[in-house]
């Protein structure tokens, strides 16, 4: 493999999604359920940041997916 590609590949490791976009919908212990064009995506965030966000609001969370070989 070309090193260039290699490079590339390691930059974009954890980037399934750079941002989720839209309703906040509902907020739980540890996560937030995001409402995107019907798509409910749940999403784990920091308390700080459940903090400042609001149900029933629009939102813009930066997203970072972790890999592993056992989990995604």
């Amino acid at each position: 493999m070309p090193c260039e590609f290699i490079q590339r590949r390691k930059e974009e490791t954890g980037h399934m999604y750079e941002y989720i976009k839209g309703e906040i919908v509902s907020k739980k212990h540890d996560y937030v359920v995001v409402d995107n064009s019907g798509m409910g995506y749940k999403i784990f965030t920091s308390i700080n940041t459940m903090s400042k966000l609001q149900t029933n609001e629009q939102a813009l969370l930066h997203t970072y997916l972790h890999v592993r070989e056992d989990i995604m």
